[in-house]
């Protein structure tokens, strides 16, 4: 016992607590301290000399704490001495004559009877062959018995690995624009497979991407991150759809044939006359709504053009 056991303090306690265990020691024995007590205190308020008293002591080699009874009552023969079912007939009497050396008979009686015990099976080789089948039949059936009471956890169709670098929406196995009733019928048919007591951890994944998609506008920011071109297309409504298809139709009805339009402007010049065959080659090569614009325009600027020069002179 070193002096920090022998007051009751751990060693990093500081000086102060040094001196309070003493008294305290002093005071339960009745002032009759032994002389190592005395020493303890004055080693361990003196900081020099407790420097040199915990270089001491780690410098002392460490002695493995002997077995509990109850411990070595529970072990097989072959972990009494130490060795493995493959050890030979030398090295298990060497083993046993070690473990003599920790377990006397003065000293442990109890532990080495049942040091001695083993002994005496393995060091027979027929004893020892008979229980060596009989510690493989125990060994059997209590693996079976812990496998029926604790069976294996089932393998989950997808590794926890690949559902992670998954997308919300293959997460629950739905199309990205996908309604909203087809998403939360899809989550419950993935919580099914990914039972939140079998597989806590997929059931966290599967959770937390319906909780994104079945929100319309974190679900729209995150159909524009996955892909911006397409989902700007896909999440437009129907009715900007329309819009936006009849606009491009209007503006492709607008923009003329410029083709046709030479042709009517040429040939109505040889056919007909070139006043009425240009302006109606223009109309149909710029579109009649283009063509009335730019006349407006035109008719515009020769008007504002006639007023300046009425007002210059």
């Amino acid at each position: 016992m070193n002096y920090y056991e022998l007051l009751g303090v751990k060693e990093t306690a500081s000086k102060d607590e040094i001196k309070r265990a003493y008294v305290i020691q002093a005071q339960a024995n009745g002032n009759q301290l032994s002389k190592e007590m005395k020493q303890a205190l004055l080693t361990l308020t003196d900081p020099l000399s407790r420097i040199q008293y915990d270089r001491s002591i780690a410098s002392q080699p460490s002695i493995s704490p002997i077995t509990p009874l109850e411990d070595l009552k529970a072990m097989n023969f072959y972990e009494r001495l130490n060795i493995t079912v493959y050890a030979n007939q030398e090295t298990v009497k060497k083993s046993y004559y070690e473990q003599l050396k920790t377990f006397s008979n003065e000293q442990y009686p109890d532990h080495f009877i049942l040091i001695r015990e083993a002994y005496d099976v393995l060091s027979n080789p027929t004893e020892r062959k008979k229980y060596s089948a009989q510690l493989d039949q125990q060994q059997s059936t209590s693996t079976a018995r812990e496998e029926a009471t604790h069976p294996p956890k089932p393998v989950p169709p997808i590794s926890l690995f690949e559902l992670k670098r998954m997308n919300y929406f293959d997460r629950l196995n739905v199309n990205p624009y996908a309604t909203s009733e087809k998403i939360k019928e899809s989550y419950y048919v993935q919580i099914k497979r990914f039972n939140n007591e079998i597989f806590p951890e997929h059931f966290l994944l599967i959770k937390e991407a319906y909780e994104f998609l079945s929100d319309p506008v974190q679900r729209r920011n995150y159909l524009n991150e996955l892909n911006p071109v397409s989902s700007n297309q896909h999440q437009s409504h129907p009715e900007q759809l329309s819009e936006t298809h009849s606009s491009h139709h209007h503006s492709e009805e607008s923009s003329g044939h410029p083709t046709l339009g030479w042709i009517i402007a040429i040939l109505g010049s040889f056919m007909f006359t070139p006043v009425i065959a240009i302006p109606l080659g223009i109309a149909v090569g710029m579109g009649f709504a283009r063509a009335f614009k730019a006349v407006g325009t035109l008719i515009v600027i020769g008007v504002i053009l006639l007023f300046l020069i009425a007002l210059f002179n």
